[in-house]
């Protein structure tokens, strides 16, 4: 009797059972999402020389770095043959020649899942990248591929529709505290640069953080978004009532001096080329090195941070039409110079901007908080006192006022409710 060919329901399947080294750093490449696609995808096996620099690179805390070239390996689309013509998932041409790699014999697909290629990869290191390309089309919005699933961005848009539509800041709240305490346990790295950019406002943190439907987010990377979003206890109506994650970055994250020196000359600089808007606009650009995405954030939060959660409500209309993707077309006081009617009231708004928190903005505990409220010497020119406007502190004690029910005690709550005989129950199930 011939011996029955192995075949694999997905190709997270086809790694463990073939690459146990690399399934089981899957969760530290936050790449889980991806090997469980149903979209069309070509994957280059590596060997296990390569496998090994991957795990290295993981067990050596470059996890981030581990899971960009990890991305090198996966190219939009299924392909029979492969060529410079291919895109990899992190939106580049290949550029290695990978015309002579040869299909894998020991991948076979069940018949009702043939969307994944995988070709044998040997080279040495990992495959040479050329231009930045959009994503290919492969397809999408043909009914291929799991709504929200993977690298598709598309479930953050709708996540964020349906909790905005309960015009409910608690919601907000809630999700915000599950994704980041989500996100911490998938990518801690990515925390670091997350709680220095949290607003006391968590209508505009989440906007700003989640980022619906930019292609490279810069803060929460779109499969773990998705991971979160789609499990059933994560349903606006099922979010648990905990805002212990979002309180203790306000209560605890720290800002050095460096960084409140480096803040203070940036403002210093910026002022001190202030007489008209053009030239004000241009130093404050220089000072921000042209990062499109933080002139963007910062600009909202001078706009927005003060808003109470009603009057967000009213703007959410504007923070849905925000294209994360293009952000120059987005900017308001810090694009285009208006006509000229409008030159010195706009002049008047980017000075206060400058003289905000919002500017080169980075979070602060409420301890920190009460003290810049105050005063900020030598923030202003030639090295006086000026204050310095905080923005959302209001914000600050809404969270503490939102209530929050920690998981022990929901537990015992449910323990307490149960009878004998449920509890007998759950002893055996555990």
């Amino acid at each position: 009797m011939s011996p029955v060919e192995k075949s694999y329901c997905s190709l997270y399947t086809f790694i463990k059972r073939t690459n146990a080294e690399l399934f089981e750093v899957l969760d530290d490449l936050c790449i889980v999402g991806l090997v469980r696609t149903r979209n069309d995808i070509t994957f280059l096996n590596p060997d296990k020389n390569l496998t090994k620099k991957l795990v290295d690179m993981v067990q050596t805390g470059q996890s981030e770095e581990a899971s960009y070239h990890f991305k090198k390996l996966f190219l939009y689309g299924k392909h029979t043959k492969l060529d410079d013509t291919n895109v990899n998932y992190n939106n580049k041409k290949n550029k290695s020649n990978l015309t002579k790699l040869s299909k894998s014999k020991e991948y076979r697909q069940w018949g009702g899942s043939n969307n994944v290629a995988v070709f044998d990869y040997n080279l040495n290191d990992f495959p040479e990248e050329g231009d930045n390309v959009e994503r290919p089309n492969n397809g999408r919005g043909k009914g291929k591929g799991k709504r929200g699933s993977d690298e598709d961005n598309s479930q953050k848009i709708l996540y964020t529709m349906k909790l905005m539509m309960h015009k409910n800041v608690d919601y907000v709240i809630y999700a915000l505290n599950s994704l980041l305490k989500h996100v911490s346990k998938s990518n801690s790295e990515s925390m670091k640069i997350i709680k220095h950019t949290v607003d006391p406002n968590m209508i505009l943190s989440w906007y700003i953080l989640v980022q619906p439907g930019k292609q490279n987010p810069d803060y929460i990377d779109n499969n773990i978004f998705n991971e979160w979003a789609l499990s059933e206890a994560n349903d606006v109506e099922n979010l648990e009532k905990n805002t212990e994650k979002l309180t203790s970055i306000l209560e605890q994250v720290e800002m050095s001096k460096e960084s409140l020196m480096t803040q203070k000359k940036a403002r210093i600089n910026a002022l001190n080329n202030a007489e008209t808007l053009s030239n004000l606009i241009e130093s404050v650009h220089v000072e921000y090195d042209d990062k499109m995405h933080k002139l963007l954030e910062d600009e909202l939060r001078f706009r927005y941070s003060d808003c109470d959660a009603d009057e967000m409500f009213e703007h959410i209309i504007d923070f849905a039409g925000i294209d994360w993707n293009n952000i120059e077309k987005n900017l308001v006081l810090l694009g285009d110079c208006p006509g000229n009617l409008l030159n010195t009231a706009t002049h008047h708004c980017l000075l206060s901007f400058v003289n905000s928190n919002a500017f080169k903005y980075t979070t602060v505990n409420n301890e920190l908080c009460k003290k810049l409220a105050n005063s900020i010497s030598g923030a202003g020119i030639n090295g006086g006192k000026k204050t310095i406007k905080m923005l959302g502190n209001t914000h600050r004690d809404n969270l503490n006022k939102t209530k929050s029910v920690k998981t022990m005690d929901v537990i015992e709550s449910l323990l307490h409710n149960l009878s004998n005989k449920e509890r007998k129950e759950l002893k055996e199930m555990l």
